[in-house]
């Protein structure tokens, strides 16, 4: 897959989770902040499970994809980092929003950090590091977000 094909795939997954990320950190402001019936509560608890399972089954297709089709084999390093970025992304956001589990995340996010750091010592290409740099600082960028919301809990 060429980098347009990539950057495609990407945005297309991303445009996918966007709504349902939304619904779901409105759904657990709701859920934190309403004082209501239980009945209520429990309509809204049953939703956000609901719009959390679709982010499940989502992210599932694609670390699927990726693990199965790209990051096996990918043409060049470049590539590879690309898809690690994209896994270790989708396993921050599996983790920190449909787990609820910011530890998880933040170990998760270090994790594809340090996996994407020892391929990025493969690259030769000036355009190709410039590229997995980006990647990198938006991995790092996460993990420091993570890190910040767990010291806060």
């Amino acid at each position: 897959m060429f980098k347009p094909e990539r950057n495609l795939l990407s945005l297309a997954y991303t445009n996918v989770v966007r709504g349902r990320r939304s619904a779901w950190r409105i759904i657990l402001n709701i859920q934190q902040e309403t004082y209501t019936s239980d009945q209520k509560l429990q309509l809204i608890k049953d939703y956000r499970e609901t719009v959390e399972s679709e982010l499940r089954s989502i992210r599932a297709t694609v670390l699927d994809l990726l693990d199965r089709h790209l990051i096996a084999i990918a043409p060049n390093p470049e590539s590879k980092i690309f898809y690690l970025t994209m896994k270790g992304d989708y396993f921050r956001c599996l983790a920190e929003e449909t787990l609820n589990n910011p530890e998880l995340a933040c170990t998760l996010a270090k994790m594809a950090f340090d996996v994407v750091t020892e391929e990025l010592d493969t690259l030769n290409e000036e355009e190709a590091c410039k590229d997995s740099a980006f990647n990198m600082q938006f991995l790092r960028d996460n993990f420091m977000d993570i890190r910040q919301c767990r010291r806060r809990m």
